[in-house]
């Protein structure tokens, strides 16, 4: 049996599966042009969080290497990844197409996701969430695939005593982008350009020393070295990652999970599959198809 925030999310998939939903969404954009809250606000975070991403050396190195294994050497590194701009009635189609297409493929996963053995069904799972943050960043984000939608953006290290699996960001992939997607940010400012409150997520996830375990995701201590949220949607998406990385290239020690040998970690598992995961997919849905999945039509009655 499913739950309710499952039932939502499978609701509000199934929406944005439709192209249509996100073009009427897009062309509304368009018309309100500079009036629009995305002009106003979120095109201008979005830049600041861009201009951060391409401060750090490391970020900058990878997008170069990048670039001439594609044989684009000559691009400039600003060009991969930038706010996305609507001018044409083509582009929107377009976006919105392949948007669709992408929520269409994590729809389909995560039911079949639900209805697998434990054993298996978080690989499934992680895939789903994959496809559907891939969705949700090219509506706003304007990017080459090649660079950023070829890796997961996280890779594992060299796990310590207790921990199952560790793990921190690499400079490029899918991770990367949706952190300029979702990272917190704020800059608020005084007439004379003084920082009155500055607050920069993805300070945390870019440093080199950001490492962090499954447990640390799933169960956080009372105490971190990093201010990672439980519900944080970057965190969640981290958490998905580490157990479909378990369970494809470690099955031995996901069985010892599974069977609680040492502990009872799969409590916290189980509670952040059936919580917290679903709400990143609300989270990643954009804000036209929440409202759609929220305005259903009451069920039709016999006569």
């Amino acid at each position: 049996m499913t739950s309710t925030i499952t039932n939502r999310v499978i609701n509000a998939l199934k929406i944005a599966s439709i192209q249509y939903p996100h073009e009427e969404f897009l062309r509304k954009r368009v018309e309100e042009k500079e009036q629009s809250t995305f002009v106003r606000v979120d095109k201008l975070r979005y830049e600041a969080k861009i201009d951060y991403y391409f401060s750090l050396q490391s970020n900058e190195s990878s997008i170069r290497r990048r670039l001439e294994q594609l044989n684009l050497k000559e691009m400039d590194i600003r060009n991969t990844v930038k706010v996305r701009e609507y001018d044409k009635l083509e582009c929107i189609k377009e976006v919105a197409q392949k948007a669709s297409i992408y929520f269409h493929q994590a729809l389909e996963m995560y039911q079949t996701s639900i209805k697998m053995p434990e054993t298996t069904s978080p690989l499934v799972e992680y895939y789903a969430l994959l496809q559907c943050v891939k969705g949700s960043i090219i509506l706003d984000l304007d990017l080459i695939e090649d660079v950023f939608f070829r890796f997961h953006g996280i890779v594992p290290v060299v796990k310590e005593e207790g921990n199952y699996i560790r793990a921190r960001v690499k400079p490029i992939g899918v991770f990367s982008a949706l952190v300029i997607r979702f990272a917190g940010y704020q800059d608020q400012r005084d007439d004379n350009g003084n920082s009155i409150q500055y607050k920069n997520e993805m300070e945390t996830y870019f440093r080199k020393i950001f490492i962090i375990s499954l447990e640390d995701i799933v169960n956080p201590p009372s105490s971190s070295a990093f201010e990672i949220s439980y519900s944080n949607p970057l965190s969640v998406f981290m958490g998905s990652w580490m157990l479909s990385n378990l369970v494809r290239y470690a099955p031995l020690s996901w069985q010892e999970i599974l069977a609680g040998q040492k502990n009872d970690l799969l409590y916290y598992i189980r509670d952040f599959r059936d919580e917290e995961i679903p709400r990143i997919f609300e989270s990643c849905l954009p804000d036209h198809i929440r409202m759609k999945a929220g305005r259903r039509p009451p069920p039709k009655t016999t006569k």
